[in-house]
């Protein structure tokens, strides 16, 4: 899976993010992913996100946890599969 930050479309220039940390969720479960994803820089705002495996059906929430200049920001990100 690649993991890429675009800014919407007439607005300005996204600063550079570092993607410190990427896990999925299945809240109705309680339980996540049994696999540890491995993140891999491709450039600014661009990452390849190798493991990253959702092992059901169902609903599930992505956890993206970003670094900009050492504070951390965290996006969900709801999916139905």
């Amino acid at each position: 899976m690649t993991v890429k930050l675009e800014a919407p479309p007439k607005h300005s220039k996204l600063p550079e993010y570092k993607l410190s940390g990427i896990d999925a969720q299945m809240p109705e479960h309680r339980h996540g992913m049994v696999v540890s994803p491995r993140i891999k820089s491709l450039g600014i705002n661009k990452w390849r996100v190798d493991g990253f495996k959702l092992h059901m059906a169902g609903y599930w929430e992505i956890h993206l946890e970003l670094l900009e200049k050492g504070v951390k920001k965290k996006i969900r990100i709801p999916i139905t599969i």
